[in-house]
């Protein structure tokens, strides 16, 4: 698969591996799939790379490390005003985000793993949510990115 369409499938999935665990289905809309269109195709090499040796090494860390919004504008980064994620989602260390409203379903349902812990946050984090991960690491095995 082409970069920019492993990124799109990725978050798909994400969405649909987030939803069979706890109902939430706004992960990721189609206006953020439509504005991954967008990116340049550079950066979707990066952003697909990355992802990619991320998962494969075992190296997720939190989930800033397998966003594709944080991993466009620098892991380090931290100023989520000047996201269009969090524009249409809000900051995901707010209370309000769609971020938050996916992990307070994940801990009402007890679907997370109590040993994810978003150190950033201070939250349990998404990829701590039973499956997703796992569900993550095959999908990136079986879609490669094109070189």
């Amino acid at each position: 698969m082409k970069a920019k369409d492993v990124i799109i499938a990725f978050c798909k999935k994400k969405r649909d591996l987030i939803k069979k665990a706890t109902g939430y289905s706004d992960y990721v809309t189609e206006k953020d799939l439509t504005e991954i269109q967008k990116w340049p195709v550079i950066e979707c090499e990066r952003i697909a790379t990355y992802l990619t040796n991320r998962i494969t090494k075992n190296l997720v860390g939190n989930d800033k490390h397998i966003c594709p919004w944080c991993i466009l504008k620098g892991i380090s980064w931290v100023n989520c005003r000047d996201c269009e994620y969090s524009e249409r989602h809000g900051d995901c260390g707010d209370s309000t985000s769609t971020y938050a409203a996916i992990l307070q379903q994940a801990l009402l349902m007890n679907v997370v793993d109590n040993a994810g812990q978003d150190t950033d946050w201070g939250a349990a984090s998404i990829i701590a949510i039973s499956g997703v991960l796992k569900g993550l690491e095959k999908f990136i095995q079986e879609n490669p990115v094109e070189k």
